[in-house]
């Protein structure tokens, strides 16, 4: 159980993670634009 909360808590991090960086090339690209 403690394994699967873990694996959980890893991924949700690492879809933050993404949707953070993709939030930082689209506002760079609009600022290039």
């Amino acid at each position: 159980m403690c394994n699967s909360l873990f694996s959980f808590s890893l991924i949700s991090f690492l879809f933050f993670f993404l949707a953070l960086i993709t939030f930082m090339l689209a506002f760079i690209i609009i600022e290039v634009l």
